[in-house]
């Protein structure tokens, strides 16, 4: 039976046990680049024996689509990366930049024209995007190939896609947001291109041994009976980038101020823990590639169990993290988690638990 606690390569990465801290926007960076307290927060991770951790999404585009997030668009940005992926590697940990894309989800006020798969309001930021052309999606695809190749350099350990929440790319797989009718829209195959393609072009940039994770929203959840990506159609696209060559999925899903989507101000799903679960195992069923479950975890016994299911190699969660840095080392002596999920880390100043001095 596979442990919490043990060494394992991880999508090609090997960690020292089965813990992942998921991407989580900390607000922590006004120039795009790794501050002091950033550094520390990561180290202090490292130090608590996080076996791998995802960054913040760090923007492939000057046009940020979050506030005060880290970015990676030049080179420029490569020094200050290094100091980040130093303190974690000098910790004993390892960590992979998530490369993001905002498209139309924007969390802030901005003063350019988003991009979108076709010209559709986004639900929440009320933003008609410009419909992309083909010149505009190859230039996203080299946007995210440049970003890799840069994280090569920085010395994270991989890098991960988002494919999540209602940011750009997960707008290409939901039938909701994707209206077009050439070879990016209409099957899921289509659909699902720009990501096959970005993953290629990835392989072509950094070399196929330079791991690529992505988070992916296997079900949109909107709500008022909208009709965006399910999970029918969510597991045959993680089936799809699974045979491209994306080296491990984390099983999420949701969308930005829907249902299960990423700013929601309490617990939903009745308050479970792992409420991908389900879907995790079913995906886990048809693909070879390693599972991340992730969903609301907060307790050892949930997440042993998890990871007892084939091809779900590790867990993943952040706000316990942001409770308890040393929660790993808590849980090996015994203790629980104080995140009692109440949504408030976070603040104007940066992610941090309201609990913490």
């Amino acid at each position: 039976m596979k442990s919490l606690y043990e060494k394992t390569l991880l999508g090609g990465i090997e960690v020292r046990n089965r813990f992942v801290r998921s991407a989580t926007h900390e607000g922590m960076s006004s120039d795009g680049v790794v501050t002091p307290e950033l550094i520390k927060m990561y180290k202090e991770l490292a130090q608590g024996e996080v076996g791998l951790i995802i960054t913040s999404g760090v923007e492939v585009t000057k046009e940020k689509a979050l506030a005060n997030s880290l970015s990676i668009y030049d080179d420029s940005y490569i020094e200050s990366l290094k100091k980040l992926t130093n303190a974690v590697h000098e910790a004993g940990g390892k960590v992979i930049s998530q490369l993001v894309h905002g498209g139309s989800t924007v969390l802030w006020e901005i003063d350019y024209e988003p991009i979108g798969p076709s010209a559709i309001q986004d639900r929440f930021s009320k933003i008609m995007p410009k419909a992309m052309s083909k010149e505009d999606i190859i230039n996203v695809i080299k946007q995210f190939s440049d970003a890799a190749l840069r994280s090569k350099v920085a010395g994270f350990d991989g890098a991960q896609i988002q494919g999540a929440f209602g940011f750009l790319l997960n707008k290409f797989l939901s039938p909701y947001y994707n209206r077009r009718s050439d070879e990016y829209g209409g099957s899921i195959e289509n659909r699902s291109r720009i990501l096959v393609e970005i993953r290629e072009a990835i392989a072509k940039e950094c070399g196929r041994d330079f791991p690529v994770f992505i988070k992916l929203s296997i079900d949109d959840f909107m709500n008022d009976d909208v009709k965006g990506l399910e999970f029918t159609d969510g597991k045959e696209i993680a089936k799809v980038l699974a045979a491209t060559g994306y080296d491990a999925i984390e099983v999420s899903g949701g969308s930005v101020g829907e249902v299960g989507g990423s700013r929601r101000p309490t617990p939903n799903f009745d308050g479970r823990e792992a409420y991908f679960k389900e879907q995790t195992i079913e995906i886990a069923k048809e693909v070879q590639v390693h599972l991340i479950a992730t969903g609301g975890i907060r307790t050892e016994k949930v997440a042993q169990e998890l990871i007892n299911y084939e091809h779900i190699e590790a867990v993943s969660f952040s706000r316990p993290f942001i409770s308890e840095p040393d929660l790993v080392k808590r849980w090996k002596e015994g203790a629980k988690s104080r995140c009692t999920s109440c949504y408030q880390c976070g603040q104007p100043d940066g992610i941090r638990c309201i609990f913490s001095k």
